[in-house]
């Protein structure tokens, strides 16, 4: 038996948590292998434990039929096995060639050879079409170059199995394609086992050999593409096949538009070049647009995280220019950013206690925090969402999807009149994205709230939003399209279109 990464009977448990049930799984070399489930199913974990970030309880890990030790990610590294994970672990005040050359950089009598570490940080960043240059600064590139920078790493060392965490949630349309195709070619050209872990289906489908699917910790499905098909994996996920798109599940917006809470008019920024929407009572509002166009720097610009140069905001009737986050949230403004991880929640607090962060003084008396009462409004607000895990512990053990729900949670427990949601599924699984969806038609439906999702999923925008922004280059004139009468090839149309024609509405 030769080229084959194997997991017998592999079993962890953290706490009370049994997070691998003596699971088997085998990765080939030349093939692609789809790893599925909802989250807190075990993937992650099976990839800590392939990987040496972490060592199993019982059972054993295999390479070609012998059993292996990894203590340690360098042990890993050295049998070939290279992991990235679905958050970066670049850093982010370093090149892309300081980046690339971590811990390996090249030398010349014993001098850094910043020459030559930048020519092969070219070359690789060509190869693999990304959009940037050797001495560029992480911090100044989207997080879709960061991911593919990150994917191109692993890819530089002589891997001989490659194991993905969700490595197209940051990506546009086209660059999940191209690195879908890029992975297909890595495995079938250079004999490299190429692990999967993707929440989309599609995705898997159009380029997996081979699919597992974990629930709670055990294998219930696995097997070849021509053996198996979406419906077997949709019910070993979720126990049920789900409808075909969210669209199917939409529920009845207000059939007219309600107040205009939020109006934004021609901001601009050093990355914003002329933006305005408006944002109704009891409807979801969409943006839409290419990695890179600036629908996420929007959010940012009206939470008072990106500073203007021009424009301006009215919320409510009344201007609004705030000059911080703080000012936002104190004005009604609620945000659940794309970095969960590194902006979005203190990794070592407990959920109840991040819950309750932005509206600690409202539980003060007399300048003593009420702790029983912030509790209490803390399980209230996560009462409205299923979690799965132990509450009890630092959310940085929950699962992401848990994580996502932990978020939404805090922002509801601010009652904002405007609730600004940055991909807000992203890397969460097809059950627990529902959820979600549901969740955010029925904050917006109910009443006197505006929601403003940006999402780079085109069948998720067409199923929740009811009117869809498209921005262009930093760039759009406000003109809403309603979702109900778009389609995905439209939408894409509407975004890749010039301005000119955008206005013209053809």
């Amino acid at each position: 038996m030769t080229g084959e990464l194997a997991a017998r009977a592999l079993s962890r448990r953290y706490g009370n948590t049994l997070a691998l049930d003596g699971v088997d799984a085998t990765i080939r070399r030349g093939e692609v292998h789809g790893l599925m489930g909802h989250n807190g199913a075990g993937k992650s974990t099976l990839l800590r434990l392939l990987t040496g970030a972490d060592r199993p309880d019982s059972g054993a890990i295999t390479i070609d039929g012998s059993e292996v030790r990894l203590a340690r990610p360098a042990d890993a590294h050295a049998a070939g096995i290279i992991a990235v994970y679905q958050e970066l672990s670049l850093i982010e005040n370093l090149t892309v060639s300081e980046n690339l050359f971590l811990a390996g950089e090249l030398t010349t009598a014993g001098r850094l050879d910043r020459a030559a570490m930048n020519r092969v940080a070219d070359d690789l960043l060509a190869k693999y079409r990304i959009d940037a240059t050797a001495t560029t600064v992480l911090r100044d590139l989207p997080v879709a170059s960061r991911q593919l920078i990150e994917v191109a790493s692993a890819l530089r060392r002589n891997v001989k199995y490659l194991l993905l965490d969700e490595p197209t949630t940051a990506l546009s349309p086209t660059q999940i394609e191209e690195l879908l195709q890029q992975l297909k070619r890595i495995a079938t050209e250079e004999n490299v086992g190429v692990v999967l872990v993707d929440h989309r289906l599609d995705e898997v489908f159009s380029v997996a050999d081979r699919i597992t699917a974990l629930t709670d910790g055990r294998v219930l499905l696995s097997g070849s593409t021509a053996q198996v098909t979406r419906a077997d994996v949709e019910r070993a996920i979720i126990g049920h096949e789900s409808e075909p798109t969210a669209r199917a599940a939409r529920s009845a917006a207000p059939a007219s538009t309600g107040e205009t809470l939020l109006s934004v008019r021609d901001i601009r920024s050093a990355r914003l070049r002329g933006v305005s929407l408006e944002a109704s009572a009891g409807r979801v509002l969409g943006i839409y647009g290419l990695v890179g166009s600036g629908r996420s720097r929007v959010l940012r610009a009206i939470f008072g995280e990106e500073r203007l140069s021009g424009g301006e905001m009215v919320l409510g009737g009344h201007p609004y220019a705030p000059a911080s986050p703080a000012d936002a949230i104190r004005s009604g403004i609620a945000f659940v950013s794309e970095e969960r991880k590194s902006d979005g929640f203190i990794p070592e607090f407990h959920p109840r206690e991040n819950v309750t962060l932005p509206v600690l003084d409202r539980f003060q008396s007399a300048g003593i925090l009420r702790l029983g009462r912030a509790r209490a409004a803390a399980e209230e607000a996560l009462g409205r969402v299923r979690i799965h895990g132990d509450l009890q512990q630092p959310i940085a053990r929950l699962s992401g999807g848990n994580q996502q729900k932990v978020l939404l949670s805090r922002a509801m427990l601010q009652s904002p009149r405007v609730l600004l949601l940055d991909e807000p599924t992203k890397g969460i699984d097809i059950g627990t994205k529902a959820e979600i969806h549901d969740l955010i038609r029925e904050l917006a439906h109910g009443g006197d709230r505006a929601v403003v999702l940006v999402s780079t999923e085109e069948e998720e925008l067409l199923g929740v939003a009811d009117d869809i922004l498209v921005i262009r280059n930093g760039r759009s004139a406000g003109r809403l399209h309603r979702a109900e009468d778009l389609t995905v090839a439209e939408l894409r149309r509407l975004a890749l279109e010039s301005p000119e024609a955008a206005l013209a509405g053809v």
